[in-house]
Parts: structure tokens; sequence; C-alpha cells
């Protein structure tokens, strides 16, 4: 593992598992969100990306997936307030990106490179 990548599993609270590279769906998301977050982290795979979905952060906050090679948290919305959003990106560690489920559920796999930096 490269040192960005330790370096920012290093900013994880260390009580919760971090399955490296797996898909962790929760029953208290829309199909929706899981959907998405799973076909989000199918292209980060195949373009060479470690990741850990649910991923805790030291001192608060759970990022849908954070993308352990480039240092980003990818949130998946469907119903969240703007609020709700603003609290997540001042709360996390690094950079987030927002990304629409239902947009996103509809894209083709050439154009994903839109959401996923």
């Amino acid at each position: 593992m490269r040192n960005a990548e330790n370096d920012n599993l290093r900013l994880l609270d260390s009580s919760y598992k971090k399955d490296l590279d797996m898909v962790k769906v929760s029953a208290a998301n829309t199909y929706e969100h899981e959907m998405a977050k799973a076909k989000a982290c199918i292209y980060l795979k195949k373009h060479g990306r470690r990741f850990i979905t649910e991923a805790y952060f030291i001192g608060g906050g759970r990022a849908d997936i954070l993308d352990l090679t480039i240092g980003i948290c990818y949130e998946i919305v469907k119903s969240e307030k703007p609020v709700s959003i603003d609290v997540k990106k001042e709360k996390y560690p690094l950079p987030v990106v927002i990304i629409d489920a239902e947009h996103f559920l509809e894209e083709k796999e050439e154009n994903m490179y839109k959401y996923l930096e």
C-alpha cells in the first residue's frame, strides 16, 4: 500500500473494521443509494483505486465511500437536505464529492469519470 493510502487510513477510527475494496450494504439506506454505491465502487476498482465503504473517521462522521488512493470522500445522496451535506463537508478530514444516486445510476460507465474524479 502506498504512503498516501496509509495516511488516509490513519484518519479512520480504529474501533471500526476497515474492509478494503468491499461494499458494505445498509438496510437503512434506499435501494437506489446502495446500488449507486456499488456501481461507484465497481468503477473505482476497475480503475485501480482502493476504497473503503462506510468509513468512520476519528472525531466523527461516516463517508459512504473513501477513495484511499486519491483521498476523496464520496457521498451518495438521494433525499438528504443541503444542510446535512454541508455538515459532512465541514466534518470530514478530506474533500467530499456529492453523487446524486438517481442520476448516477442512469449514467453510462464511460461517463462515470464526471462523478468519480
